[in-house]
């Protein structure tokens, strides 16, 4: 049997399955880090991802939801305040 192990962008079907594959992942952390859980959860799609009300709360969260992408090979580069 053959399979994909890549993901042409630029496809209509590319913005959904970005989103599947994100969700799916994060599924699995949505305990252990549940503010970037569910900041991820609400961003899924590749608009920047924001963070918290204070400098320190915005920094945990961003620095989670970095490890919890990283854990999949994906590398989170765009941050907005």
């Amino acid at each position: 049997m053959y399979h994909f192990n890549r993901h042409c962008f630029g496809v209509t079907c590319s913005p959904f399955v970005l989103a599947a594959t994100i969700k799916t992942h994060i599924n699995d952390y949505k305990i252990t880090y549940r503010e970037a859980y569910e900041m991820l959860n609400e961003s899924l799609n590749v608009d920047p991802f924001f963070g918290g009300s204070t400098v320190q709360e915005a920094f945990k969260w961003t620095s989670d939801a970095v490890s919890i992408l990283k854990e999949a090979d994906m590398n989170m580069r765009k941050f907005d305040t």
